[in-house]
């Protein structure tokens, strides 16, 4: 019990320990066909996306930064862990992706919200903080980028899976 509470006090582990938590969240609630066959946009939106967002905003732009400190590997100043942690938060988001119109908006707006307030939380823990960005921006920009992430499955074929509701 005390290495549990250890596991999640020290925030060396933090990073590790979201991507582990997003992980066991898809492996656990999408069925392990529908799992592999959404990897592929899970790498692309999740991994290659993230990465190519936190190179612009942490290495060219200096919007925010990582405390690296704790950050564990990086890739380009951004923690490895946080690339990691979000194939399977795409994943999630495709697999439960709604046919209602109406309902389409307020999942985007629950997923952009869910992750900038875990965003918050890193951000109160000391494991990232702004340097020209607030949590008004990261609300926008997840908003944004699940937008890129339906784009991207559309685009590569996911268009009639979306519209029949099998995403």
């Amino acid at each position: 019990m005390i290495y549990f509470m250890f596991l999640f006090i020290n925030p060396i582990w933090l990073w590790p320990g979201l991507a582990v938590i997003v992980w066991v969240a898809a492996l656990a609630l999408v069925p392990p066909r529908r799992f592999g066959a959404l990897l592929p946009i899970g790498l692309l939106g999740g991994f290659f996306l993230t990465l190519a967002i936190q190179y612009l905003a942490v290495d060219v732009l200096d919007l925010w930064r990582f405390n690296l400190a704790f950050a564990g590997p990086t890739i380009y100043l951004a923690p490895l862990w946080l690339l990691i942690a979000y194939i399977p938060e795409v994943i999630l988001f495709i697999h439960w992706y709604p046919v209602n119109n109406v309902s389409r908006v307020f999942y985007i707006v629950l997923f952009a919200l869910a992750n900038t307030l875990v965003e918050w939380a890193f951000v109160g823990a000391g494991l990232r903080y702004y340097v020209h960005w607030n949590v008004l921006f990261t609300f926008t920009l997840a908003v944004v980028v699940h937008l890129i992430v339906l784009g991207l499955y559309v685009a590569t074929g996911g268009r009639e899976k979306l519209a029949t509701g099998k995403a």
